[in-house]
């Protein structure tokens, strides 16, 4: 962790205040904090899920990672969202219904299968880099029954422009594999042409570094974006026009009962 990362996390866990829907007038987001985000129906595909990930924490596999073994359970740790914030991309989806999803930075394969599953019918494309992390994880996606998520591996940026030529709209878009923010912009200046009014972005990592959180930033100050949460470990973003320009800070503690 970075000085940067536990500077923010403080103020985060501080200065936060739109905590289940307190002080938020917006019923768009007021209805998205509390029927959404802070959603507690345990979903049946959750455990489908999480029996990946257990089998994951388990495995006494490694992978040669850029000359480097490195265990499977490391991986499953340092590479997948925790369950709580998984399985809010899950709520997300489930929320908006999108018909294409789009994930960069496949890691383990855990969110792309909580993005996925809430309808088989949802056009689901996940870009990795490194070939034998996205072949072990596509075997374990497939084995869990996903056939609606198509893998692409390669440099980021060259995958791209092929993936959303496949695509009529892009209607949700996971940006989990950047560690630098000219990364995130570069990305984004590919796809945001291809997002409507109705289009979801979720960036991860939006307090990582320095870099990271300009970025952010700017994404809040882009014209196009009208509302924006920060969770933190993520940033959501909306662009429905008929939105008044807000930003959130949101305080979203989904293992913390009073």
């Amino acid at each position: 962790m970075t000085i940067h990362y536990l500077k923010n996390y403080v103020r985060y866990v501080f200065c936060s205040r739109h905590w289940r829907g307190y002080g938020i007038h917006s019923p768009f987001v007021f209805e998205l904090v509390t029927k959404v985000i802070e959603e507690k129906l345990p979903y049946y595909k959750y455990g489908l899920v999480e029996k990946v990930r257990k089998i994951y924490q388990t495995s006494s596999k490694s992978l040669i990672l850029d000359g480097e073994e490195v265990k499977v359970p490391r991986l499953a740790k340092r590479l997948s969202m925790d369950p709580s914030h998984a399985q809010v991309m899950f709520r997300l989806v489930n929320k908006f219904k999108p018909k294409n999803v789009l994930e960069l930075g496949m890691g383990m394969g855990i969110t792309t299968m909580y993005l996925a599953a809430p309808d088989s019918r949802i056009n689901m494309v996940t870009v990795g880099k490194d070939q034998p992390l996205a072949d072990f994880a596509t075997s374990y996606i497939r084995k869990a029954g996903f056939q609606n998520v198509k893998v692409e591996v390669g440099d980021t940026m060259k995958c791209l422009p092929k993936v959303l030529s496949s695509m009529e709209s892009l209607d949700f878009l996971y940006v989990g594999d950047c560690a630098d923010g000219g990364e995130v912009e570069s990305r984004l200046d590919l796809c945001l042409p291809k997002m409507g009014n109705q289009s979801v972005l979720v960036v991860s990592g939006i307090y990582e570094n320095e870099s990271m959180t300009e970025a952010w930033r700017r994404i809040q100050a882009m014209e196009k974006v009208r509302v924006t949460l920060d969770l933190f470990k993520y940033g959501l973003v909306f662009f429905d026009g008929k939105l008044q320009k807000e930003d959130y800070y949101l305080r979203y503690f989904p293992d913390f009962h009073i």
